[in-house]
């Protein structure tokens, strides 16, 4: 359960430096995701780039645990089906995909539609893929011994 926990952590903080990276040299302000996901939450929180102390932080709470719910059901079918490194990595890229396709268009938007609206699907979906990547690394765990031949195991 550590590794599940710690691999979505991992993977929505990966989300969130990414986004933040992108939208800043885009120009948008390198604190904009995280406001718009906080507006999702809290309307007060600002759409703009702007730092907000409980944006930042409502955010990235948010980012990190939305990280963790919707890695677990993918971390239980590698786990139970002995994937292997290489395969539950790319396989959680694939999923985290999957899942920016359903909630980019048919959850964020009903929930915000200004933040979701205002949130570059583009980013986004590189975010995801960076997440999945990042998370599916975490997932495996950190000891490349035998990376493709090693099930992920282990909870």
């Amino acid at each position: 359960m550590r590794r599940v926990v710690g691999a979505g952590l991992v993977g929505g903080l990966a989300f969130a430096l990414f986004s933040m990276i992108w939208f800043g040299f885009g120009g948008d302000g390198f604190w904009r995701p995280l406001n718009l996901v906080a507006h999702t939450f809290w309307r007060g929180a600002p759409t703009s780039g702007a730092f907000h102390l409980g944006a930042a932080v409502l955010g990235l709470v948010v980012l990190a645990v939305v990280g963790v719910l919707v890695l677990a059901p993918f971390a239980v079918l590698a786990i139970g089906a002995g994937m292997s490194a290489p395969i539950a990595i790319v396989g959680a890229s694939i999923y985290a995909n999957v899942v920016w396709v359903i909630g980019h268009y048919l959850v964020w938007g009903k929930l915000d539609p200004v933040a979701a609206a205002e949130f570059s699907p583009g980013v986004a979906w590189i975010a995801h893929f960076v997440a999945g990547l990042v998370g599916g690394i975490a997932l495996v765990g950190l000891d490349f011994t035998d990376f493709a031949r090693r099930p992920v195991s282990g909870w």
